[in-house]
């Protein structure tokens, strides 16, 4: 009896052809996955590679993005979180309807949750949708979900920013009013109106705290309006169905506005310079 040895050629496992960067700047473009994978094609030819070494379709290219993208969205978040150094932080949101990518003909409701430290540290938690009717109960709901979410220690919101709106001040169950229940505790309310007085709120001991040390704050809503703008710019046909990917890539798309918004020259953003200098990397 004889024995037969086959030996199967060995299989060299292929190469990402397009990097983790060169997804963030496609989510930033709002590029599709189809013309990110003919650019990756173009260059690696142009650089004389073999296109059968490396992991190149349209799907794969999809798929390479949105790990990228959970994957860096994580490391924004926590690192920005990290980076607050005042011992209070206010918590921002605001809503606004925008057209909804799941259902075509209907709006949704999206607010933005965001926080803020007296350093000037900003962080977008989430510009999370509202099912169903706008109402306190419903948003309220969201924002304590959003903060769930995040490994965050609540005990540190020393102030509320909020838009004037019914749903939001109401007296006896405004979105205000629901979030001190959860908290446990007064906090300091900011309105967003730059012509209205801050609340004087009640004469109690942690509220003059936590107005002395949220002093520098802004009044104006400007962050969650901003992170509005952002979603809106974002609600395109290119834009992830995934809720879990918008949200990704709304994180994404701020942070690397942010890093190229601090290279900004007198004449152009895209250097040299400025190219060399960008670090994708937060930690």
């Amino acid at each position: 009896m004889h024995t037969v040895s086959v030996s199967l050629p060995k299989v060299s496992k292929k190469m990402e052809s397009v990097p983790m960067e060169a997804c963030f700047i496609a989510d930033k473009y709002a590029i599709s996955n189809r013309a990110v994978t003919e650019l990756a094609a173009a260059f690696r030819k142009d650089g004389g590679k073999n296109l059968e070494e490396y992991n190149l379709s349209v799907n794969t290219t999809g798929r390479r993005r949105q790990s990228a993208r959970l994957e860096k969205a994580a490391d924004i978040t926590k690192w920005q979180l990290g980076d607050i150094t005042s011992k209070m932080y206010a918590l921002h949101w605001d809503g606004k309807l925008i057209k909804s990518l799941m259902h075509v003909g209907k709006d949704m409701e999206r607010v933005a949750v965001i926080l803020t430290g007296t350093d000037g540290q900003e962080v977008l938690l989430s510009i999370v949708g509202l099912e169903g009717r706008s109402t306190a109960e419903n948003e309220a709901a969201k924002i304590i979900q959003v903060l769930n979410d995040h490994p965050l220690d609540t005990s540190r919101i020393g102030a509320l920013v909020f838009d004037t709106t019914a749903v939001n001040s109401g007296v006896w169950s405004g979105v205000v009013v629901r979030l001190e229940t959860e908290f446990g505790r007064s906090l300091l309310q900011l309105a967003s109106l730059s012509s209205s007085p801050l609340h004087n709120g009640p004469p109690r001991t942690n509220y003059r705290h936590g107005k002395k040390v949220v002093a520098n704050l802004p009044v104006v809503n400007d962050a969650a309006e901003r992170a509005l703008g952002l979603a809106t710019d974002l609600n395109t046909n290119k834009a992830p169905k995934s809720e879990e990917q918008l949200q990704a890539l709304c994180r994404v798309v701020k942070g690397v506005r942010e890093k190229l918004h601090g290279l900004a020259t007198s004449t152009e953003v895209v250097t040299k310079k400025s190219l060399a200098s960008i670090s994708y990397s937060w930690d």
